[in-house]
């Protein structure tokens, strides 16, 4: 699947999204959009503003998003956390009812983010029907944050007001981009597979013992580093105590490795765990990975006895770094 920019001859397609959206919602008793909402004279503007996004697989349209700078008017009676800086906004996220939970929708707010974040945007505002609390809780889960309620006209209850700040999230070092995310980013699944394909290879036989504890499921803290709009390298940190992280996911891609980067992003993960007031940082690699040894050595981590799961683990190197 890829996104693009909308096209005039999609205004049919994009129309049978929104009516089968309008249609679901309606069976369970969400009344979220009236029927003269979206309409085609909508979808044809956003279209020819250039602010409307498809997904496409094999030329079908699944979902679409429209994001531009407009915002409605009652935007004005939210106490929104900052007046000035530059907003993006989220309008009109739909995914077609029989493509809905294969991950659409997440991969289209990753777009809008990264977009967002690429385009220099301080924050991403949006509105969420309150009686939709599938898609309430889809923002919740990605950190936007309630700042206030909303009425539109034909709708009987309101809609929460959210926003998530998006330029602290974004430094630029060198032409390398660093994005603070979290497990469900789309950028980070494909960099872990990546990851998990060269590891199965090296670990061999090994693999299976290794690879319960590389789940990303409870990972919370993710940096994804980027050249352009390329995701090249990626780590992340998880909670080991109340004290320390443990450092996981550490991979850059083959064609980027020698700049750097993974130090660049060892060095920001140790911030933000400092930031967190974690105390030190431990870490698992193995004697099979002399390069990733190196690095840890030379960014002052030291050996320590095998922890956890490793403890006894003959292949498995252990080490940390106070913070």
């Amino acid at each position: 699947m890829k996104i693009e920019v909308a096209l005039e001859e999609d205004v049919p397609a994009i129309m049978g999204i929104y009516d089968a959206c309008k249609s679901d919602m309606n069976k369970k008793g969400v009344d979220q959009w009236p029927n003269n909402y979206p309409n085609s004279v909508i979808v044809a503007r956003d279209i020819r503003h250039k602010s409307l996004f498809k997904v496409v697989h094999d030329k079908i349209i699944f979902g679409v998003i429209c994001i531009n700078e407009y915002e409605d008017p009652a935007y004005r009676t939210i106490s929104w956390s900052a007046q000035n800086g530059k907003v993006l906004v989220i309008h009109r996220l739909a995914v077609d009812p029989q493509k809905q939970g294969f991950g659409i929708g997440r991969q289209l707010m990753d777009f809008a983010e990264n977009f967002a974040e690429k385009n220099n945007y301080h924050w991403i505002r949006l509105d969420a029907y309150i009686a939709n609390k599938r898609s309430t809780d889809f923002y919740f889960k990605r950190k936007y944050i309630v700042k206030g309620q909303v009425y539109f006209s034909g709708r009987e209850k309101p809609f929460y007001c959210m926003e998530k700040k998006m330029k602290d999230n974004l430094v630029q070092t060198n032409d390398v981009y660093f994005l603070r995310t979290d497990a469900l980013n789309t950028d980070f699944v494909d960099l872990v597979k990546m990851l998990d394909s060269l590891i199965a290879k090296r670990d061999g036989e090994d693999h299976s013992f290794y690879a319960p504890f590389n789940k990303v499921d409870q990972i919370k803290h993710v940096l994804l580093a980027y050249i352009g709009t390329v995701p090249v390298a990626c780590g992340s940190i998880k909670q080991f105590d109340e004290k320390t992280m443990e450092v996981k996911r550490m991979f850059v891609r083959d064609d980027y490795r020698g700049k750097g980067i993974a130090t660049k992003i060892l060095d920001r993960l140790e911030e933000w765990a400092r930031e967190m007031n974690y105390k030190k940082c431990i870490l698992e690699t193995g004697k099979k990975y002399p390069e990733a040894i190196k690095l840890y050595t030379k960014n002052d981590y030291y050996r320590i006895p095998n922890y956890a799961q490793y403890i006894g683990v003959e292949d498995s190197v252990c080490f940390e770094k106070i913070l």
